[in-house]
Parts: structure tokens; sequence; C-alpha cells
């Protein structure tokens, strides 16, 4: 099975079960999608019994509920701890531009988006869960960003939201779909940094 490397989640205690359990269930639903996902197969993943899984979760629902959470949070954590107070827009931009790319196109940020994909159809619940998680989640982060910029008078009195969601699919749009389809790998740190530059420079000379 394929092992998707996940960020360290800081204070986390080994004895923390729910969490040990909640980890491995997503190790399997990022491998073989909701649906071929049984409750048997987590418990051979935890090496736990079903009993224990059921201790800490009613269903796999929740377990997948509570995995995908857990990723998304762990992948957009530190787009929320980007701080913008003294540094001018490029700064703010070209900094959460950087970061949020070599987020979005981490292995397992991309391997979950893969699976939210092609769940969609059969799973829509899942698919939502992963969106409002994910990419609405993304945007709402961003959109107080832009919120910030405009406040201080950087950005043209536009919707935030809609500017968020413009400057997402610049930097991260194309990109995402072809390393998603591996017809490309991530980019390197020089070729990040000159795109996200590019796009920052093509953004702000469109908003004002």
């Amino acid at each position: 099975m394929t092992a998707f490397p996940s960020a360290p989640r800081p204070g986390r205690k080994p004895e923390d079960q729910r969490a040990r359990l909640r980890d491995a269930a997503a190790e399997v639903f990022l491998e073989h999608g909701f649906g071929m996902t049984t409750v048997d197969m987590i418990a051979q993943q935890a090496k736990a019994s079903k009993k224990t899984l059921y201790a800490h979760f009613t269903s796999k629902e929740e377990l997948f509920v509570a995995a995908i959470e857990a990723i998304c949070g762990d992948t957009l954590g530190p787009l929320v701890a980007l701080d913008d107070p003294g540094q001018t827009p490029q700064q703010v931009l070209t900094v959460f531009g950087l970061r949020m790319l070599e987020r979005i196109l981490s292995p397992r940020a991309i391997a979950v988006h893969r699976l939210a994909i092609g769940e969609a159809t059969r799973f829509p619940e899942q698919a939502r869960l992963f969106y409002r998680s994910g990419p609405a989640t993304l945007q709402a982060i961003l959109t107080d960003h832009m919120r910030a910029l405009q406040a201080a008078g950087h950005l043209l009195a536009d919707d935030p939201a809609w500017l968020a969601s413009v400057f997402i699919q610049m930097v991260i749009g194309d990109y995402q779909r072809q390393v998603s389809m591996a017809m490309i790998p991530a980019p390197s740190p020089a070729e990040a940094e000159r795109h996200v530059q590019r796009v920052v420079a093509l953004f702000l000379g469109m908003r004002g």
C-alpha cells in the first residue's frame, strides 16, 4: 500500500488512539477510494480490532469525515498562520501563492483531490465534504487576506471572495490539473517562484 507522507501535528500524543485510527483510515481511503474501502481494511491498516474502531467512530462515513478534515487541516494550516501586517501587497500575495502552490501540489493533497474527483458521481456527499474542507476553506483564508489589503487601500474596492477565487485559479489551476493527471511533476522551487511572481505582477496590474 502506498504511504502518503503527512505533515506532523505539533503536540499530538502517541496514545491518541482516535488520531491513529483516523490516520490509518486516511491511508486506506487514499489508496482504494471511499467505495472500495471497508472497515475491515481500516482495522487491518491500524492493527486494531473492529470493536476498537467502533468505540471511536460509529461508521465508515464518520471515519472518512475525520480523515478528510485532518488532511485538509494539515494542508491548509500553514496558510492560516501567515501574518500580513507591514507587508506590501506583492509580498503578501507572493508568500501566500508560493505556500499555497507547495501545499496544494504535495503528494497527499493531490491524492485526496484525485479521490474526491473519482468518487464525486457515486458519493456526492463525500465530494461535497472535501470541497467544504479544502477548496472552500482555502478561498475563505485568502478572502481574509484580500479584505485586509482592500481595507489598507492596496486593492480596488471589489468583491474580496471573487478576487481570492481568481488568484487561486491563476496560481494553481493548470498545475493542479496536470499534476493530478500525472502529466507533469510538481514544479521545482525555482519554477514555482517564477510562476507565482508572474501571477502576482499580472494580478496586481489587473486589480490596481
